[in-house]
């Protein structure tokens, strides 16, 4: 990821903040930056996984993943399920959304009332115990939100190819 201010400097001392208000974060996915979720949509796949993918033979890819880490120790990469159908796509992508939105309901405030706290007519001090967990839950959910955002996008990509798909192939859906 980019810096989030380019002019940013090192502060004076550490009892001075170098700014006072918190990180915007784009989630609506307008902002330039990398972001690799590879490993959790593929435990997403592995989630949603059903015994018609992988052209029927998922109960033995899984079955033959697992021998295979057996016999190496478990010193291979993690197995990971790769992509395979846009159908199976559209469910990991959907049980992604499902997970982030459980996660975000879990925190006590929203990103804009920690917004509001950290730039308030009164701020917590800084560095202070209350200042320190309002950024770190602000960091957490400015990430489960662009994830979120990330998978909505790719959902609603899928499911119009597959609409798109079964139109042509005559379906109803």
């Amino acid at each position: 990821m980019p810096p989030r201010n380019d002019t940013s400097k090192p502060a004076a001392t550490p009892q001075i903040p170098i700014v006072t208000s918190p990180p915007k974060f784009d989630t609506r996915g307008g902002g330039n930056f990398k972001f690799d979720a590879s490993k959790v949509i593929a435990t997403c796949r592995l989630i949603v996984l059903t015994h018609t993918d992988f052209g029927g033979n998922a109960i033995e890819m899984l079955s033959d993943a697992l021998k295979k880490n057996a016999e190496n120790n478990n010193d291979e990469k993690p197995f990971l399920v790769g992509r395979d159908t846009d159908e199976l796509e559209y469910r990991a992508l959907s049980c992604l959304i499902r997970f982030t939105d459980l996660q975000l309901s879990r925190y006590p405030n929203s990103i804009e009332n920690d917004m509001d706290f950290l730039i308030g007519e009164s701020p917590p001090a800084f560095q202070s115990r209350a200042w320190t967990a309002a950024h770190v839950r602000l960091g957490e959910m400015q990430t489960l939100e662009a994830l979120r955002s990330i998978s909505i996008s790719g959902a609603i990509q899928m499911r119009e190819k597959i609409e798109k798909k079964n139109k042509q192939n005559g379906d109803k859906g």
